[in-house]
C-alpha cells in the first residue's frame, strides 16, 4: 500500500509541474533561464519523474529499501528510476484525454 501511495504522490507532483496550467508560467520562465537543462527538466515527465522520485525517496519514503538492504545509497537512485517509468507510463495513458479536454 505504501508503494502505491509513493507512486501516486510522484505521479501527482510530476503531472502538475510538467503539464498543468498552474506551472505554465514557471515552466516558460525556467525555459528562458536555462533551455538546455531546466527547460527540459520541467517539461519532460520522464526527467522530472526521476528527480521527483529521488527527492521523495530522500525526504519521505524509499520503497526499494525493503528489497535492497546491502547498498543503501542505491535506494534513492532506484526509486528515481521506478518513479520515472511509472510517471511516464501514466502520462502516456492520460495524454489523449488531456489533448481532448484541454
Amino acid at each position: 500500500m505504501s508503494l502505491l501511495l509513493y507512486l501516486l504522490v510522484n505521479i501527482g507532483i510530476t503531472i502538475i509541474v510538467t503539464q498543468s496550467r498552474l506551472f505554465k508560467s514557471f515552466r516558460n520562465f525556467m525555459t528562458r533561464v536555462s533551455p538546455s537543462f531546466f527547460g527540459i527538466l520541467f517539461t519532460c515527465t520522464m526527467c522530472f519523474g526521476w528527480w521527483s522520485g529521488l527527492l521523495t525517496s530522500l525526504i519521505w519514503f524509499s520503497p526499494t529499501a525493503y528489497y535492497v538492504h546491502y547498498v543503501i545509497y542505491l535506494n534513492p537512485l532506484l526509486d528515481g528510476f521506478l518513479s520515472s517509468i511509472v510517471c511516464y507510463t501514466f502520462y502516456l495513458l492520460i495524454k489523449p484525454l488531456m489533448n481532448k479536454y484541454d
